[in-house]
């Protein structure tokens, strides 16, 4: 799946600023839980980004 939203667009989603989105996104990268390049954020353990959220491994947010 493919989801294609704007910097501005997913801070305002999670409630932050750029700067926080763009803080947070190192963070998970350095984690080696996404990989950002350039326009892109690629989702490596959605398994551990799950747990990290306080979602179930396996679970999507609507069975939270």
């Amino acid at each position: 799946m493919i989801v294609v939203v704007t910097q501005s667009r997913s801070a305002e989603l999670a409630a932050g600023s750029r700067q926080s989105m763009n803080a947070a996104l190192a963070q998970l990268a350095a984690s080696g839980l996404v990989s950002v390049a350039g326009r892109s954020i690629t989702l490596l353990d959605a398994d551990r980004l799950r747990l990290r959220s306080g979602l179930r491994p396996g679970a999507d947010a609507n069975s939270h």
